[in-house]
């Protein structure tokens, strides 16, 4: 039924101000691997998606980069950061 509040909320919020999560990837230098996955650590309105991204493109790491590390903070004047959502260890030399 309708009994849910959290699911009311919801449906309020997804008809006047959508938001969505954000997931890329990002460069790193000297990594193990080219790139590690990012996500924003909380939704952002819709319309910024594209301005988000767009910051991200932008960005380059050097390994190591760690699991919940900021990789952008404020992305497009959201407030919302962007965080690794994985470890990238140093590539091994030998």
């Amino acid at each position: 039924g309708n009994s849910c509040k959290r699911g009311a909320q919801y449906a309020v919020d997804e008809l006047c101000a959508p938001k969505r999560m954000v997931t890329s990837t990002v460069r790193v230098s000297g990594g193990f691997l080219p790139l590690v996955p990012v996500k924003t650590a909380q939704a952002v309105p819709k319309e910024k998606i594209g301005e988000v991204l767009a910051e991200v493109c932008a960005v380059q790491l050097v390994a190591p980069v760690k699991l919940g590390q900021v990789v952008l903070a404020n992305a497009a004047g959201t407030g919302v950061d962007v965080v690794a959502s994985r470890s990238m260890p140093a590539e091994e030399r030998a």
